[in-house]
């Protein structure tokens, strides 16, 4: 039977705690969770990011392990659990209330 993934989340860690974020996302994700945290935040929207977020699913049980668990082991790391079809405004009220606007990404 497949996984229901019941929780839609946004996570936000301080720039410090990115690489120790990403290789606890590994115990929940051992194909790509080493790169979950890889969207740059900042005050300005501009290097360097003082914050990184991901956002992503999961299932219940997950979802009490990392808010319970993991999260406070990050200093000011912030946890939002929100619904995709009727929160639609979320991340961006998230950045706003942290003061926080996602990097600029250099053009390829």
């Amino acid at each position: 039977m497949e996984p229901v993934f019941t929780r839609r989340i946004l996570l936000v860690v301080a720039a410090a705690d990115r690489d120790r974020a990403n290789q606890t996302a590994l115990q929940f994700d051992p194909e790509g969770g080493d790169n979950t945290f890889s969207e740059g935040l900042s005050p300005t929207g501009q290097e360097p990011a003082t914050h990184y977020w991901c956002c992503t699913s999961m299932v219940e049980e997950t979802f009490q392990v990392v808010a319970t668990q993991v999260v406070p082991t990050f200093a000011g790391a912030r946890l939002r659990s929100w619904n995709l079809d009727t929160e639609r405004s979320a991340p961006r009220l998230l950045l706003q209330e942290m003061g926080l606007k996602r990097v600029a990404r250099a053009e390829a």
